[in-house]
């Protein structure tokens, strides 16, 4: 009786698999998914996606021709071989609702001609797939960067459709795209990124008042970092806890109705940054401004127990409105020309009587000596107003 020898594939449990599949970085795993149908399957559900193109981040930069055709070989391999290929594979398994806890997209050679369209499918599907935190970054070739107006026409532009199914997002990093003023609608009255609680901007350019809008479409923001943006905007926020920027293309920051504020933090060295305001930040414990060419400061309301780092070497006026309950203020402005200290609640109290001890004297006292580089003092508590010129 004849026998025949039956071949058996390699069988692992698909909870084997998914763990393996996990601990290696996304593009390796989308590699070993080529296996198998099984291996394909299993890693289609992994709940972070992490692309991140490969390669000398300064290989871009290059003009030499042999260079460059390299670079564009392997972005193509990349967007070809692993993100479309995902997504591919989504779309004929449209069934799944798994949901996607993180995305990360990270090209170093994007083109606004040959890649929107896929970026637009990324982010339409991770949205269906309820992601919490996304992580794009687009940075654009070199000679598209030449070629006009500095680029700005070659990244990748955001609009109110871009979130219309963000509901579920938490946590935003943006690096190098357009963000367009998102404007009224009539339709709906909700907003787009209920949930976003972060938000990490990096040389993203804003159209005229698109900041001030984004932010008014996240109820619930708690952080937002800028950082080498381009902006004209006031920020008005009610949620907003920490607020951090540096080196931005901007010539003023504005923060109102920031109730909630607590941690405030400006670096400027190079733009032409010449004012910050603050208005109604009574909860604000944390400042800190190194800014080289700021000229105008305006604090109304801190908490009372703030600590402020104050460093502009061509600071010219500097506005302060509220109370603190002991001095934790360094200011460093060798060129400020008038300081305006207005004295509310404790202070305001105190200073019109005059028929017991000044108990808060040392607090005033040493907070008055931060701002005696000042040729002038003004110190005003209710209807009382004093000059002091050149007091320390």
């Amino acid at each position: 009786m004849a026998t025949t020898n039956k071949k058996h594939k390699p069988y692992l449990p698909d909870d084997i698999i998914y763990k393996i599949l996990r601990r290696l970085p996304t593009k390796a795993a989308v590699r070993m998914s080529s296996l198998s149908k099984q291996w394909e399957g299993v890693w289609s559900l992994l709940p972070s996606l992490d692309f991140d193109e490969s390669g000398n981040p300064d290989d871009y930069h290059h003009h030499n021709d042999v260079v460059d055709t390299e670079n564009l070989l392997q972005h193509k391999r990349f967007v070809n071989n692993i993100l479309a290929k995902y997504l591919e594979y989504r779309q004929k398994h449209k069934k799944q609702k798994d949901v996607l806890d993180k995305l990360k997209i990270h090209m170093e050679r994007y083109s606004a001609k040959d890649d929107v369209t896929l970026i637009n499918k990324w982010l339409d599907f991770s949205f269906e797939t309820s992601v919490k935190e996304l992580d794009i970054s687009l940075r654009i070739r070199k000679l598209d960067w030449n070629a006009l107006d500095r680029g700005r026409s070659f990244y990748y532009r955001i609009s109110r459709r871009t979130f219309f199914n963000a509901k579920s997002l938490t946590a935003l990093t943006l690096e190098h795209a357009r963000i367009k003023s998102f404007g009224h609608t009539i339709h709906t009255s909700l907003s787009l990124l209920p949930s976003l609680k972060t938000m990490c901007l990096k040389s993203v350019f804003f159209h005229n008042h698109a900041l001030f809008s984004l932010i008014r479409e996240c109820p619930s923001i708690e952080s937002l970092s800028l950082a080498s943006c381009s902006f004209e905007d006031s920020l008005s926020s009610s949620s907003l806890k920490s607020l951090e920027v540096k080196d931005c293309m901007a010539s003023k920051v504005e923060v109102a109705e920031a109730v909630n504020l607590e941690c405030f933090t400006v670096v400027s060295s190079q733009f032409p940054l010449h004012r910050i305001s603050l208005r109604k930040s009574n909860n604000l414990r944390y400042i800190h401004i190194h800014a080289q060419r700021l000229q105008w400061i305006y604090l109304n309301g801190c908490h009372q127990t703030v600590k402020a780092t104050i460093d502009t070497p061509y600071l010219i006026s500097f506005q302060f409105k509220g109370y603190v309950s002991y001095s934790n203020f360094h200011v460093k402005a060798p060129n400020l020309v008038v300081a305006c200290i207005r004295l509310l609640d404790h202070w305001d109290e105190e200073l019109s009587t005059i028929d017991r001890p000044w108990k808060h004297f040392p607090t005033l006292r040493d907070f008055l000596k931060e701002f005696g580089c000042s040729k002038q003092l003004y110190l005003i508590a209710r209807e009382s107003k004093v000059f002091i010129s050149n007091a320390y």
